[in-house]
């Protein structure tokens, strides 16, 4: 760190001066530390004891007490640390009575020097870098040289190691995305800084000696600056969170605020330090010898099907059915997978079934794997001849296995498309008079040649209903066979559910119906939900509105897209409120999308989530297009792209052989960015 003392105007300690800070005007850089002399003298001007507080308009102190009071015998030195933003601050030292100031003009860094280059060590799975000057994602290799502009992807459980020239290191996990902003070679060290957009990084840094190095990650709310640890940066929904395992990392806010966080501490997104709850362990993930390499390549689309009912062959006939033909990314547990599928659906009256041929990767250029994916990999022949779907509908029984649809169960509060986007499963009905049940179970068939099953998702439930005057009532109960531990400490996952839903027709369409669910959770918690209202079709338009009461820790809409056990689930901030839900939903085959607005009535904010797809026809010489969007804003009147809103942009065309390329956009809170794909379709 370097700065340079404007002037120091000390003459001499005067009566009655009480307290004296030296010096009274410094120049430094942004997030550079400055130390200040503290001295104390009573009236006569001898030099006393005393409890000191300070003031300040940004910034921090090392000292953390200061703020609150601290104990000075005659003289100490505290350490005060810059904002990321430059300007001039006014630091008041308070002893009783008397004050001192010191102003810091705080400018902006200056970093230059010669370039230098970082490399990737090691990696696991399928990583994409690209370079600043395209758009375009390339798989990684270990020893690619990495310089300023660079950025690095990783997605499920892939994870790459990057070490810098002074032998720092930091190793990108899972699902997160950085860039290099600044690598270059100063005076007697390296300048780093990275720009973290997601997920998760662990780095471990060198001591840093001199003041012209530097080693910063910076993210859309916090940047952390570190002159020799251990630490991680952490994305999360409310954003990022800093652990420090080893010496000290300065957090500095983009409000101004700048805090230590020690060693064992953790700061989260809203500046509160607390004890680490993360352990180191969970940074450095296993590799078992022969363990399968798992890949990370953007997920491109998912693929969302409406469910069909139990034992439909679609009223086709007797016949050979549609081709099909896939190419994309496919994540199952925690695992993405290259998949290479082609199939053909054959239907014999009341039996229909789809067989596929399917090949599958777990990294990209990495060894060719026959059937379903799998953490247990086949390369034998015959497993890439697979059962993709089973159709059958005898009497009142229906049967149905395949890809796995869009569940909605009761009034839709507590599990609404509920998806399986990559996994099959098996769906068994049966219907007598006004009576119904039926079971989901979610099982697939993975390889022919030993008849190996395995569960393709965690979640279970069945259902018991029958229809009297016109009532309809049904009783479902889910089960999550998960186990899984929360990684929001204030979420307790769900272990079972229970919804009961009665609904009754109005008129035409239009329905009526009210929903009781109940949570239990792994800890034993209970919470409760309920919801009334009016749903129906009108034209094209499946909709659905009314009022909802919910008890402490119950989350609506619970078991939905993008539901994940570890993140979701009885939520003890969840007061007891009331409130409304009101969207409208379609699915045509030109396109389909839904938007829902879910609000409380002690606010006039509602939830906004949206999606909308639309798919233009060839047209003479022109292919196909498909254009789709994505919206979630938790505060849509404040602003609908701000910094808390979710969502993305994505531009296709449909080209030769079922491929679909095209562009994302994506909304990281405050500028659009942009990746190119190419994925599969249905023919």
């Amino acid at each position: 760190m370097r700065y340079l003392v404007l002037s120091i105007l000390i003459a001499g300690i005067l009566t009655f001066a009480g307290i004296t800070a030296i010096p009274t005007s410094v120049s430094i850089e942004e997030g550079g530390v400055v130390p200040i002399k503290l001295s104390l003298t009573d009236k006569d001007g001898n030099p006393t004891s005393g409890v000191v507080t300070a003031d300040l308009d940004a910034g921090g102190f090392e000292e953390l007490d200061l703020i609150v009071g601290m104990n000075v015998n005659k003289e100490a030195t505290v350490h005060y640390i810059a904002p990321m933003i430059d300007g001039e601050y006014h630091l008041s030292f308070i002893s009783g009575e008397d004050v001192a100031t010191t102003v810091v003009n705080v400018v902006p860094q200056e970093i230059t020097g010669e370039e230098a280059t970082a490399q990737v060590i090691k990696f696991r799975g399928s990583v994409a870098y690209k370079t600043p000057d395209s758009e375009i994602w390339n798989p990684v290799r270990e020893g690619l040289v990495l310089k300023e502009g660079y950025s690095i992807l990783t997605v499920g459980n892939s994870y790459a190691i990057i070490e810098f020239p002074n032998k720092s290191q930091t190793k990108v996990l899972r699902n997160t995305q950085l860039r290099i902003e600044k690598l270059v070679k100063v005076e007697s060290g390296y300048a780093i800084i990275l720009k973290q957009y997601k997920g998760k990084t662990f780095s471990t840094v060198k001591k840093l000696l001199s003041s012209g190095e530097k080693f910063m990650i910076k993210t859309d709310s916090v940047t952390a600056g570190v002159r020799g640890t251990k630490f991680a940066v952490i994305g999360g929904e409310n954003g990022f969170e800093i652990d420090t395992f080893e010496g000290e990392v300065f957090a500095y806010f983009n409000d101004g605020r700048v805090v230590p966080v020690p060693s064992g501490k953790s700061i989260k997104p809203g500046g509160k330090l607390e004890p680490i709850r993360h352990g180191i362990e969970e940074f450095y993930p296993e590799e078992k010898e022969g363990e399968v390499k798992k890949p990370e390549m953007k997920e491109t689309e998912m693929r969302e099907r409406r469910k069909e009912e139990p034992g439909s062959t679609g009223g086709r006939g007797f016949g050979v059915g549609a081709k099909s033909m896939y190419l994309g990314t496919v994540s199952k547990d925690d695992t993405n997978y290259l998949v290479y599928s082609f199939g053909v659906n054959l239907n014999l009256g009341i039996v229909g079934f789809d067989l596929g041929i399917t090949a599958y990767s777990t990294e990209v250029g990495g060894t060719l794997y026959y059937g379903i994916p799998s953490t247990d990999p086949s390369t034998n022949l015959i497993d890439a001849i697979t059962l993709n779907a089973l159709r059958l509908n005898i009497g009142g029984f229906g049967l149905r296995y395949g890809s796995g649809g869009s569940y909605t169960l009761g009034m839709g509060y507590t599990m609404r498309r509920y998806t399986i986007p990559y996994g099959n499963t098996l769906d068994l009905s049966y219907s007598f008079g006004n009576f119904w049940m039926s079971v989901h179970l979610p099982y697939e068939l993975r390889k022919i040649s030993s008849f190996e099953f395995g569960q393709s998702d965690p979640v279970y439930y069945g259902e018991i209903g029958v229809n009297l005057r016109g009532i309809k009532t049904s009783l479902d109960i889910i089960y999550d066979s998960s186990a899984a531990t929360s990684e929001i400490v204030s979420i307790e996952p769900v272990k079972y559910a229970g919804v009961l839903s009665a609904k009754r027709n109005l008129i035409g369409s239009f329905s009526l119906g009210a929903e009781v669910s109940g949570l239990y959770g792994t800890d034993g918690d209970i919470a409760w939900g309920g919801f009334a209202g009016l749903y129906g079709r009108l034209l094209i338009l499946d909709f659905v509105a009314g009022p909802y009461v919910n008890g402490p820790g119950f989350t609506p809409l619970l078991f939905s897209m993008g539901y994940d056990s570890k993140r979701c689930g009885i939520d003890e901030t969840r007061g007891m409120n009331m409130g409304y839900m009101a969207g409208v939903e379609f699915k045509e085959s030109w396109g389909e999308g839904r938007i829902y607005l879910n609000g409380s009535f002690d606010s006039l904010e509602p939830i906004l989530d949206g999606y909308l797809k639309g798919i233009l026809p060839r047209f003479a010489s022109f292919p196909s297009l498909e254009v789709s969007g994505y919206i979630h804003d938790p505060t849509p009147f404040q602003g609908v792209l701000d910094t808390d809103t979710t969502a993305w942009l994505s531009v296709a065309t449909v080209i030769g052989g079922g491929m679909k390329t095209g562009t994302r956009f994506i909304w990281d809170g405050k500028e659009w960015k942009s990746e190119i794909f190419v994925t599969g379709v249905s023919m």
